[in-house]
């Protein structure tokens, strides 16, 4: 994975290949949150790795004790579907314009929750992900 382009916050880097694809010349403006409906990272991770059946992925998986790299800023992760909803605005090229973040659950269906640790982590994360791309927080 070198030449990457992750926060200097990452504590590890998922060495697998994620789905991802080109940003296309399109500016990063957004930042993107979600939460994995899982209380285990790897299993989250390892439906992002490329050929899996979901096709997804994401730049960050951010837990209690840590965050890391999975796609490099550089590129599009597939975590965005933009198609909208009765409470969700169609944006175009979500993926190409945002940087998405997977957090892992502390506890599982129906509430899943999330650990302090990994909302005091996620804060960290997109604070530097703000500041480096001129994106208001």
């Amino acid at each position: 994975m070198s030449g990457e382009v992750f926060s200097k916050l990452i504590t590890s880097v998922n060495p697998k290949v994620m789905n991802s694809s080109s940003r296309n010349g399109i500016k990063i403006d957004r930042i993107v949150i979600h939460h994995n409906a899982t209380t285990n990272k790897t299993v989250a991770m390892n439906t992002w790795v490329q050929g899996a059946p979901a096709n997804t992925s994401a730049h960050y998986e951010v837990t209690p004790t840590e965050i890391i790299g999975c796609v490099g800023e550089q590129y599009a992760a597939w975590h965005a579907g933009g198609t909208g909803g009765y409470d969700v605005p169609k944006i175009s090229n979500p993926n190409q314009r945002s940087i998405g973040i997977e957090n892992v659950n502390s506890t599982g269906a129906p509430s899943w929750k999330i650990a302090e640790g990994t909302y005091k982590n996620l804060a960290k994360l997109v604070k530097d992900i703000c500041n480096r791309y001129g994106i208001p927080c």
